[in-house]
């Protein structure tokens, strides 16, 4: 037993002699290809000890008990490494080698056919920009998706009045009887018209750009493109995210989102938010700021799930805009103690009142059902509003000449049914049928001094209008036997920017004698000259636009070999479409003095008529047919041949009675639609390990009755046709996910878009040969994303962004007074991430090189021969903080 007793003790002493023991374990952390990894760690759970690498990538432990140890290597970017290591001698090296996680490109699969699909597939040109690619470039608003999609363009004069642009084709029109050229969509319903289209870009999913006639995919309205903001439904996680910034002329950024389930697995919601404001970067000598921004906006979804095969998703959106007023500052007179340059300070009367104030809200309800894995039902149940109401200084001065708003309303009602299926493997598709709603106005009041609108009208300030005024009078005049004409006399609108006011309409007249012969010869017509013109006149039109809809649509895609594939689709439109209009006298009894020189009674620019409405009855029919080839099993190419199709127009013309009454009448006008062809042909090719997207299009389009913005003898927008016209062009694109570190991208297009020599008929057109407003040449962007992680905890970031334009005019007559030339802005964007705290701290600088250009000229004050002019934002900079969780 003693014996026993010893031998015990004898190997407990070895065994514990050999747990006494410890090692020094050293070595190298690298890539597969050897490179150093600075900031790995290592770490041995069951001891609880760790190590990082240092600048060389070597790291070490002093104190290792012997034994079998489970040892895990991780670094940020690379595949986490386990191992058993024997810890068995007092000197151990052992090195480790990491592999690089597989890095891909995001955003490559699309719902732009009504199902998922890669975009390589989709055989038209498609621009997709997902989430991650929206918050690494600071993507927030409209405009800012201009720089990554070749062929667009965006311009936001305010929240109230956006111009989307697609391969040269302009849709702008804000007017409640003229539906818009690019459709715009929120998760399948539509939002395309113009003063309740701009939304934040704040949670999204990705945002999808579709080039060229998508009628059959998105209804009647995407006769020359689509732009569908897909939002970030609620999900069965807890997560979340809060973001801070602050900035130069005060910018103020929050922004978050939280997602919770509320019955597990069948119940989750998201709440989202945005808030952005910044003071306006042009000083108004007469009060407040101008081009400033303000906007709340927030989301709420809910996601239920009553079984595996049926969703419910209902998403309530809200923004609200109150942005100051919009610079339109005059090319012809300066401000007191300044000049006419668009970047310096201005004088528009109405000072801190000038701004919007809009509101958007919407509610959809998206129920999907799958049957079986080949065939679903989806329907989608809608209804939005907006109410905007914006004043601004249309002459572009102190002068109290134009003071203009737009009080605009509009809401909506759609719903479609759709049903997706798939026959074999061969063939795939939907089919379905929507009503649609829409019953809008847009009333826009003129507030003015006469006094100074008459100085306005004067010849040699207003030469674009000679005509219309000094002809009317010299008729009136002719009527009571005065047959030499009446000149006016050169009255600047302001001097020193102080305003002139004239007291009557004698006080332009340049012959004294002339008055005195018409005083004892012609008293009545003195007696008008000479009356006293209103120091305070309103008066106001209004459009109206309510339209029904009713649409059938098949569209789908048929393998006709494992190489090449047919896709198809009709949508067939039944629409009722109602215009009406109406115009106001001043309601406070103060009655128009100029009017007759306009046939306006008592108004000075509109002539009063109770609501008069015009309606009627149109069926159509839009489509495509597309055939795919797959070139490698990398690379396909297409060529698509589509039919878009802008709705017809019913508008009323204001027609002078010629009866002496100095009055009119407003006749209605029917526009027939406006009809284009798309030839389109392209490449797409995407990398087996899709690192790598590049795309290439041409396309060729046949434009008849292309309807053109003009403004009328009476100031009222209206549209007109204008005849052919032809664009072509080319587009390429590039997204490169080279590896963990860098990602390029980049886009190049060219356009020529022009109106034809001749229409159909064979005569000279009013717009021949120029080019479609707002659409440069020549566009391109480029720029990269690279992230360098320091250690563990620690990434560093840079992504810089450069985009040109080449010459652009604002205008389709191509005045000289109304076009910018070419430029390009520089961008910056950088920061720290550190990953293990969820943390991330960022800069951003816009139009790093302070370029100076203009978003817009010409607007009302140019039919008024003083053109006004938007300047683009200044160098912007600021600081933001996110933490995700």
């Amino acid at each position: 037993m003693k014996k026993l007793f010893s031998l015990s003790l004898l190997v407990l002493g070895a065994y514990f002699s050999v747990l006494a023991q410890t090692a020094h374990m050293h070595g190298t952390i690298a890539d597969s290809n050897g490179n150093v990894l600075i900031g790995a760690t290592v770490y041995f759970p069951g001891l609880e000890k760790g190590a990082v690498s240092d600048s060389k990538g070597k790291y070490e432990f002093t104190e290792l008990p012997y034994g079998n140890q489970q040892v895990v290597v991780s670094f940020i970017g690379f595949e986490t490494e386990t191992q058993q290591i024997v810890v068995n001698s007092a000197e151990i090296v052992h090195d480790f080698s990491l592999n690089e996680k597989a890095v891909y490109l995001d955003g490559l699969v699309v719902t732009a056919q009504k199902r998922e699909q890669s975009i390589k597939d989709i055989p038209t040109a498609i621009s997709s920009l997902d989430a991650k690619f929206l918050e690494n470039n600071g993507i927030t608003t409209l405009d800012d998706l201009s720089e990554y999609v070749p062929g667009m363009q965006v311009q936001l004069q305010s929240p109230n009045n956006p111009g989307f642009v697609i391969r040269g084709i302009t849709s702008d029109d804000g007017s409640s009887n003229v539906e818009p050229r690019v459709s715009v969509f929120q998760d399948g319903v539509s939002i395309s018209k113009s003063r309740g289209s701009v939304v934040e870009v704040y949670d999204m999913e990705r945002v999808e750009i579709l080039k060229g006639p998508q009628g059959t995919l998105f209804g009647r309205g995407a006769q020359i493109g689509a732009v569908h903001f897909i939002q970030n439904k609620a999900k069965n996680n807890t997560s979340g995210s809060v973001a801070a910034g602050y900035g130069d002329y005060n910018y103020t950024h929050a922004e978050g989102f939280f997602n919770t389930p509320l019955v597990k697995d069948k119940l989750f919601v998201r709440v989202a938010g945005i808030y952005k404001k910044r003071d306006g970067y042009i000083e108004n000598l007469s009060g407040g700021d101008l081009n400033g921004k303000d906007t709340k906006a927030f989301r709420t979804s809910l996601r239920f799930m009553p079984s595996d095969k049926t969703t419910f998703d209902l998403i309530y959106n809200y923004q609200h805009d109150t942005p100051p007023g919009t610079a339109f500052k005059s090319g012809t007179y300066a401000p007191a103690g300044g000049d006419t340059d668009p970047w310096t300070f201005a004088d528009l009367e109405a000072g801190e009142d000038l701004g919007v104030d809009r509101t958007v809200w919407g509610t959809t309800l998206i129920s999907k059902h799958n049957y079986s894995d080949n065939f679903n039902l989806t329907s989608t149940t809608a209804y939005r509003e907006f109410d905007s109401y914006e004043l601004f200084d249309a002459d572009g001065t102190a002068a109290p000449a134009l003071l203009l708003a737009e009080d605009a309303f509009g809401k909506q009602f759609s719903q479609e049914f759709r049903v997706n299926f798939k026959i074999s493997d061969r063939f795939e598709g939907f089919g379905g049928a929507s009503y649609f709603y829409e019953n809008g106005r847009s009333n826009v009041p003129l507030m003015t001094n006469e006094q100074s609108l008459a100085v306005l009208m004067s010849p040699l300030v207003a030469p674009t209008v000679n005509a219309s005024i000094l002809t009317p009078i010299n008729q009136v005049l002719a009527g009571y036997g005065i047959t030499d004409g009446m000149t006016m006399q050169s009255v600047p609108l302001v001097t020193d920017g102080v305003p002139n006011y004239v007291t009557s309409l004698a006080g332009l007249i340049t012959n004294s004698q002339y008055l005195a012969y018409i005083a004892s010869a012609y008293p009545s017509v003195y007696s008008m000259l000479t009356s006293d013109v209103a120091e305070s006149h309103t008066e106001s039109y209004t459009n109206y636009g309510k339209n029904q809809a009713y649409e059938f649509f098949v569209d789908g895609t048929y393998k006709l070999t494992d190489w090449f594939s047919l896709t198809g689709g009709l949508r067939l439109t039944f629409e009722d479409i109602e215009s009406s209009f109406s115009a106001a006298t001043d309601p406070d009894g103060n009655n128009g003095t100029l009017g007759f020189a306009r046939s306006a009674g008592l108004n000075d620019l509109y002539m009063p008529t109770d609501k008069v409405t015009e309606s009627d009855n149109y069926t159509s029919m839009v489509g495509r047919l597309a055939l795919n080839f797959k070139v490698t099993d990398q690379l396909e190419s297409y060529f698509n041949l589509s039919r878009g199709r802008r709705p017809n127009v019913i508008q009323f013309e204001m027609v002078p009675a010629n009866d002496g009454t100095y009055t009119s009448t407003y006749e209605p006008e029917k526009l027939s639609d406006e009809i284009v062809w798309s030839y389109e042909a392209g490449l797409k090719g995407l990398s087996k390990n899709q690192h790598l997207y590049y795309d290439f299009a041409a396309f060729y389009y046949d434009y008849s009755n292309f309807q053109t913005q003009t403004v009328d003898e009476s100031l009222q927008l209206v549209t007109k046709d204008a005849g052919n016209a032809t664009a072509y062009g080319v587009e390429t694109s590039l997204k490169w996910q080279i590896n963990r570190i860098w990602q390029l991208f980049g886009n190049y297009a060219y356009i020529h878009a022009r109106f034809d020599d001749t229409d159909s008929d064979g005569n000279a057109q009013e717009y021949a040969g120029n080019t479609f407003r707002l659409t440069p040449a020549h566009s391109f962007s480029f720029g990269f994303n690279c992230t360098v992680p320091l250690s563990q905890s620690v990434a560093v970031f840079v992504t810089p962004t450069y985009n040109y334009k080449s010459k652009v005019y604002f205008e389709e007559d191509n005045g000289d007074d109304v076009m910018q030339d070419g430029f390009g802005l520089l961008n910056f964007r950088g920061g720290v991430s550190l990953p293990k705290s969820n943390l991330l701290f960022q800069g951003f600088l816009t139009n790093a090189l302070d370029e100076k250009y203009i978003i817009d000229a010409g607007n009302t004050g140019r039919n008024f021969g003083i053109p006004t002019y938007i300047a683009g934002p200044p160098r912007m900079f600021g600081l933001e903080i996110r933490y995700s969780f």
